[in-house]
């Protein structure tokens, strides 16, 4: 299985310079030259976001979005957004703290130039579908989360485009604090080896770390005859003596049977340390414990299933459990 060769051949350190990348590559966007109708559609979106409110003409639903930590202190939010357009789009994302104090009032805002902690506008060709991913990179904390998404405009007379404004809240974790704790857990429909992106390119492809492309699964549902993938990765770990993790990871099913969840099987447990690593892996210049699981659902009745994900840090004793649901169908 591909997740399973590609987890064994990878070495661990390979993904924190991914997910550095990857978040740097957001922050650090090349300045594009907006043609006319991109300003226009950029202003439009600005407007709404500054007002807080706006029209929901284009149907636009926020599907998932998934936090991983990054290497600068903040946490990498890649997320899933469905428009129901086939034509191109303008997306603007705004992330507003909670905790900040009120904007300036609107006579005195020409002289203030408000920071956001994220402020981000892209142009997207929508697939076939009406579906993109894209990222964010915040600081841990409570966020009002502004999202802007315009059909573009083609400069065309009497063109009619929609637009709508999603609002959301988003609580983002904090990753940085020396205690054991997981990232989200990427359900995947596919991993696959993928070459290293170049800054624009890992904008659009905000699931592709170093060396490992996940197309997350959107609904959780997998069929029977195909394979369950995940993908985590472990924060926190005691090192060994010899800067190494000592990590039991333990998988463990259970069936929606009516109304109660009935167990139905489990992994052997999987050890993530000095013999599974490679040599040069060490905790103390910041390597990553990747966790992941590769399993045939041949054997697995349809149904609705809960996976039971327990994380045990053998070096410090401390353990923690996070749960996620999916799908097996015909």
């Amino acid at each position: 299985m591909l997740l399973r060769r590609l987890a064994a051949s990878l070495t661990a350190f390979l993904f924190v310079a991914g997910l550095t990348s990857v978040a740097q590559a957001q922050e650090k966007k090349k300045e594009h030259k907006l043609t006319k109708q991109e300003q226009q559609d950029a202003q439009t979106l600005l407007k709404l976001a500054d007002a807080g409110t706006g029209p929901s003409e284009l149907p636009v639903v926020w599907e998932q979005h998934h936090f991983v930590k990054a290497a600068d202190g903040k946490t990498f939010v890649p997320f899933t957004i469905k428009a129901d357009t086939k034509t191109g789009v303008a997306l603007y994302v705004r992330a507003v703290s909670k905790a900040a104090p009120a904007a300036p009032a609107a006579k005195d805002a020409k002289d203030k130039k408000i920071e956001f902690p994220w402020d981000d506008i892209q142009f997207i060709e929508v697939v076939t579908d009406g579906r993109f991913s894209r990222a964010l990179s915040v600081a841990p904390g409570d966020y009002d989360l502004y999202v802007g998404v315009k059909e573009k405009s083609t400069g065309k007379k009497g063109e009619v485009t929609r637009t709508t404004l999603l609002k959301r809240d988003l609580s983002v974790p904090d990753f940085t604090k020396p205690e054991l704790k997981i990232s989200s857990v990427v359900l995947a429909e596919n991993v696959e080896a993928a070459a290293p992106l170049d800054m624009e390119a890992q904008r659009a492809n905000p699931y592709t770390f170093a060396g490992m492309k996940v197309t997350p699964s959107l609904e959780g549902k997998f069929a029977k005859a195909g394979e369950l993938n995940l993908v985590f990765w472990i924060y926190g770990v005691s090192p060994t003596s010899m800067q190494k993790p000592d990590v039991q990871v333990e998988y463990s099913f259970s069936r929606k049977t009516g109304e109660e969840w009935k167990y139905f099987n489990k992994t052997a447990p999987q050890m993530l340390n000095g013999q599974t690593f490679p040599p040069e892996f060490s905790l103390a210049v910041g390597h990553l414990v990747t966790g992941s699981l590769s399993i045939p659902l041949a054997s697995f009745e349809t149904g609705d299933y809960r996976l039971e994900i327990k994380v045990t840090d053998k070096v410090s004793s401390k353990s923690i459990t996070e749960n996620v649901s999916f799908n097996v169908g015909a």
